[in-house]
């Protein structure tokens, strides 16, 4: 029986006759005591100065610092230790996974790894409300003329005053239409002030945010100026004055309606002169005279002489007076059995067979905000 052996031996295996056989600082069977063994797990073990160490496989680890128990860890699998003792794969909106010594893993819904690094920040960007990365990785909302937000993974955001997203894209370039001035855009997305064109318009502009008449087409004018109808009026062409009227020459027997005219607004008054054809031998071919005008403001007076200011006027169709009538008849003689007394020539029991000059005045009967067109009809019956 060995009562004691030298100072780093042991008698491990307890047969006197060998001794004290167990070199406790290099037995990887007795490392530093009797019994200790430094295990070859997934590495090769040695005992140095009665401490075990070991030399591990390719993939694997001593993480828990134990040699004893060799290279317990598989690095290439282990997210706490993925690719080596320590490293672990981040848990921010990822579950995360080692693959390969790499970390992989899931993100969580409305995240993504847009820098590609699972390990020190997993899945760091929320494409739910991340400008940068607005439904995805690197989709930028553009900040042109725009405070930019991401909502649910769409851009959006207020846009800059004068500024609006007309072509419903905020992740390209923003607000990108600029209302003022804007011919196309005026004021408003969709407010176009040249398509379509307004009627008998040349030219258009945008003033700040209101679409104007620049200017008309030959023979209109704007007179209300209402964008929406554009240049409304035909231009003046009839005398304002009975001393110099509008000559509309001799009537024939035959129908015959006038160019269109137009009364504009604030006092204007249309003259005209002409002669009726009265070499007729029938009744059935006296004159009658129609102002046609569908606002129904306008009215005329039909004078029978060519004098300023004129001396007499003809008598409406229904034997009232001359003023305001729409519709003027030429009343003769009892042969005719019609409105003798109206006659503005000598009676004579016979149809007037001597040609009379007139003069027609057009005005309005009351105010209008834009020009009232009209036409003269000049029948027989």
């Amino acid at each position: 029986m060995i009562k004691s052996c030298n100072a780093g031996w042991a008698d491990c295996d307890g047969i006197a006759d060998n001794g004290c056989e167990a070199n406790l600082a290099t037995n990887k069977n007795n490392c530093g005591s009797c019994g200790k063994i430094c295990a070859d797990v997934h590495g090769a073990a040695v005992c140095v100065a009665g401490d075990c160490n070991i030399l591990c496989d390719s993939g694997w680890g001593n993480c828990d610092g134990n040699a004893a128990n060799g290279c317990e860890t598989d690095t290439r699998s282990d997210p706490a230790h993925c690719s080596g003792c320590g490293r672990a794969c981040s848990t921010q909106n990822i579950n995360p996974a080692c693959e390969a010594g790499k970390c992989t893993g899931s993100c969580h819904d409305g995240y993504a790894d847009c820098n590609n690094d699972k390990l020190i920040d997993g899945c760091e960007a929320n494409t739910s409300s991340d400008p940068a990365n607005c439904g995805g990785c690197g989709i930028v909302c553009s900040s042109q003329n725009i405070s930019v937000t991401c909502a649910q993974g769409i851009c959006n955001g207020v846009c800059a005053t004068g500024y609006d997203d007309c072509n419903g894209n905020k992740q390209t370039d923003g607000c990108e239409t600029h209302l003022l001035n804007n011919l196309d855009a005026c004021g408003s997305c969709g407010n176009s002030c040249r398509s379509p064109m307004p009627p008998n318009v040349a030219s258009v502009a945008c003033n700040g945010t209101t679409c104007e008449v620049e200017s008309c087409e030959s023979s209109y004018v704007d007179e209300d100026h209402q964008f929406a109808n554009g240049c409304e009026c035909l231009s003046d062409t009839v005398s304002d004055s009975c001393s110099t009227p509008t000559l509309l020459g001799t009537i024939g027997l035959s129908t015959w309606t006038s160019p269109t005219y137009s009364i504009m607004p604030a006092g204007d008054r249309d003259w005209f002169r002409g002669t009726l054809n009265m070499s007729v031998s029938t009744c059935t071919q006296r004159p009658r005279i129609r102002l046609l005008d569908q606002s129904g403001l306008l009215r005329m007076a039909v004078y029978d002489s060519v004098s300023c200011p004129p001396s007499s006027g003809y008598a409406c169709g229904t034997g009232n007076s001359t003023t305001g009538i729409r519709t003027w008849e030429f009343g003769h003689s009892a042969t005719c059995q019609d409105m003798g007394t109206i006659d503005p020539t000598p009676v004579t029991g016979s149809y007037s067979t001597i040609s009379t000059s007139f003069l027609i005045e057009v005005y309005s009967s009351d105010s209008a905000a834009s020009c009232l067109p009209y036409q003269l009809e000049f029948t027989r019956y």
